[in-house]
């Protein structure tokens, strides 16, 4: 994120600067209309990482979904186990889904 900020353009600021506006006008109306798509991005992200890296997490032994997988497995249970992954799929999807039509409408 400090990338995006770091290239922000200067035309923007200068113009603002330039009117006589203060740093809270600037970083309004200047910076955080060039940064806003770029974090939201990042964010997004982020977010689906940390929801793949949950399951894998789960896996290792932290719990949660993917605790429940290797369970399963462990355990024979193979309805079970293809439930599970295919919640897995299916909520992996949403969020891909969810992400690219939200970075979709910001560009």
């Amino acid at each position: 994120m400090a990338d995006a900020i770091e290239n922000v353009e200067s035309g923007p600021v200068e113009a603002l600067l330039a009117t006589g506006a203060g740093k809270m006008q600037i970083l309004v109306y200047a910076i955080i209309p060039q940064v806003l798509p770029e974090f939201i991005t990042l964010s997004l992200y982020q977010w689906e990482l940390n929801f793949r890296s949950a399951t894998i997490l789960g896996i290792v032994g932290a719990g949660g979904i993917g605790f429940e997988l290797v369970t399963s497995m462990r355990l024979f249970m193979y309805p079970d186990m293809t439930t599970i992954l295919i919640v897995i799929f299916i909520m992996v999807t949403i969020v891909d889904t969810i992400s690219s039509y939200i970075r979709m409408k910001i560009r």
